[in-house]
């Protein structure tokens, strides 16, 4: 693959990088593990955040300079074909990761549709969509039963489902409970002793009796983002059958949901102490702040773009500072959008040694189609992307550091600049950061299929 390097001012800055040494300050195109799949595992260890290994290579670079030439190109990604459901398929298979299926189960091959089956596994991971449109990952050892295009049973095992407008009051039924959804994204811990424990991420849902069984919970209980709840199956009443002992509130929810929900919104690993975001932003973006952690954000899913959208980068390589020209995603690209903030606390001089600097990696499912890293850009991107803007409001000074290059051309030192790698095959981002009174911050744009 070619390789081009990008500068501003390509004698003066050609000049000052081999005055310095330095060998990399810009661009490279085509590096990484091209064609290659991202295996995909979750731990089962609770760690404070998600936190996994990831093994990244990233091609050598050449210290080319080349001249910038200011084009603006759109990018059509095309969204791969998926089949057509027929009379009486009700779920889809998306995703299958190490899974090991229950006996007597017949093995789910991903891209197929299924009707009212029931789907068994010993270990591993599975998402569904479901027709309606709700997406389900579920955890082995579990067993869920189907039962429409906007409803299944589960009847042991650990859930989390993400479910978009049209799919409003997908339902979940359990021993314990049903779980209505109300616009939201939430999930589900099952025990075979009929224990269910139900946490919500974003919006709520809405918790009612199973149908037929005495001893109900009483009127529907809503539970809200943030918000988790235990039931409880209790002894016979009257002879009539199962009751439930009144429902408990859950202080901590389970670490465990979280990295699963990690997953169904498309995170396959990460590297390093990477938070990611499960719940809504309780307040404005600009207040989470760590000096260690870098937050990643799930927005919105199913976006298609209405016109031309300019992003910063499009192509696998290394970036360095965040003046390149412009690329464009063509009108009709279907994404979803996943926010990687690194904000520390206080502000000050970046110091070698004092906490102000992240390096790690986030690997995707799906393709990466664009990275947004200029602040301008974030800024318009806010209101296409995020699913509460108003938390992204008064947050100046969010995008990489220019570093190097820009600083050489005002003749001013600087410290190292900011990098971001997009590997060969699409799937894994790798930040390189240092931040001191400004956030860095970056918004990826990965290939949508799910229709």
């Amino acid at each position: 693959s070619g390789r081009a390097v990008w500068v501003r001012r390509a004698g003066l800055a050609a000049a000052a990088l081999v005055a310095i040494g330095v060998a990399t300050v810009a661009l490279l195109r085509g590096g990484g593990d091209a064609g290659s799949e991202v295996a995909v595992s979750i731990p089962e260890a609770a760690p404070s955040a998600l936190q996994t290994s990831l093994a990244l290579e990233v091609a050598s670079v050449a210290p080319v300079v080349a001249k910038a030439v200011p084009v603006v190109k759109a990018v059509s990604k095309s969204v791969p074909s998926e089949p057509a459901p027929a009379a009486g398929d009700l779920v889809i298979v998306k995703s299958l990761s190490n899974v090991k299926w229950a006996q007597k189960t017949k093995p789910l091959r991903k891209n197929t549709w299924i009707g009212n089956a029931t789907v068994a596994l010993e270990s591993g991971l599975v998402r569904l969509r479901f027709r309606k449109g709700a997406v389900v990952t579920m955890r082995g050892p579990a067993r869920l039963k189907i039962l429409s295009g906007n409803s299944a049973q589960l009847l042991y095992g650990d859930v989390v489902s993400l479910v978009p407008d049209r799919a409003i009051g997908f339902t979940l039924q359990t021993a314990s409970m049903d779980v209505v959804d109300l616009g939201t994204e939430f999930g589900v811990q099952a025990g075979k002793d009929g224990d269910v424990e139900v946490e919500v991420y974003r919006g709520e849902v809405e918790l009612v009796s199973p149908e037929g069984a005495p001893g109900a919970i009483g009127s529907p209980r809503k539970l809200r983002a943030g918000q988790a709840m235990r039931g409880r199956p209790g002894p016979p009443r009257d002879g009539a059958g199962p009751v439930r002992t009144a429902l408990e509130p859950v202080a901590e929810p389970s670490f465990s949901l979280r990295r699963l929900a990690a997953f169904n919104a498309g995170v396959a690993k990460t590297t390093g102490p990477v938070r990611f975001m499960s719940e809504e932003l309780e307040r404005p973006l600009k207040q989470y702040e760590s000096n260690k952690q870098l937050l990643l954000i799930p927005e919105r899913s199913g976006v298609v773009l209405e016109a031309p959208l300019e992003v910063t980068f499009d192509a696998p390589g290394t970036y360095i500072g965040s003046q390149w020209p412009p690329v464009s995603l063509s009108a009709g690209s279907r994404v979803r959008s996943y926010l990687l903030n690194f904000n520390p606390m206080g502000g000050g001089p970046y110091r070698k040694g004092a906490g102000q600097g992240f390096k790690g990696a986030v690997t995707f499912e799906g393709e990466v189609v664009a990275i947004v890293a200029m602040q301008s850009q974030l800024a318009k991107t806010d209101a296409i992307f995020a699913q509460n803007p108003d938390r992204y409001r008064n947050f100046t000074g969010r995008a990489i550091d220019p570093g190097i290059l820009e600083a050489l051309d005002r003749g001013k030192k600087t410290g190292p600049a900011d990098t971001v790698t997009l590997s060969g095959n699409r799937r894994t981002v790798r930040v390189d950061w240092r931040a001191s009174s400004a956030a860095d911050s970056v918004r990826v744009l990965v290939l949508d299929p799910e229709a």
